[in-house]
């Protein structure tokens, strides 16, 4: 486990790289499911990099009957300490939404995403992983 905050950023933000990478090879070699899914998981990496960045120590989100954690959670966080704090825009809070949206019904339906759509993924992806810098 991280030891300190500064820990969990760095670590989100590696995992965010790492799956950056493998997304623009799997890309580049016509895997674009397997792509999909690594341009999704660098999103989610940078955007709880952000969160760590800004004091939250773990992807949990309380409610009245129980804790929320996970993706759910991170819906949460993300719309109560990034958008609010316009850190991120609501069209950049759309477009992961819908992102995460459009993966889980591909899950389903193997094979319905175009190469285009993903580049155009991938440059949202970057864009947000090199915005962890700047919200630290």
């Amino acid at each position: 486990m991280a030891e300190s905050q500064k820990d969990l950023v760095d670590w989100a933000a590696q995992k965010a790289e790492e799956y950056l990478a493998s997304a623009k090879t799997n890309l580049d070699e016509g895997r674009l499911f397997v792509a999909a899914e690594e341009i999704f998981r660098s999103i989610e990496n940078s955007i709880e990099a952000m969160l760590y960045a800004r004091g939250i120590k773990r992807i949990a989100f309380p409610s009245k009957g129980k804790e929320f954690t996970g993706r759910l959670a991170l819906h949460f966080l993300v719309r109560e300490n990034l958008l609010k704090a316009k850190v991120i825009s609501s069209e950049d809070y759309g477009k992961y939404l819908n992102y995460a949206t459009k993966l889980h019904q591909a899950g389903y339906n193997y094979g319905s995403f175009e190469e285009n759509e993903l580049r155009q993924s991938l440059e949202f992806a970057e864009g947000l992983f090199y915005r962890i810098f700047s919200s630290k």
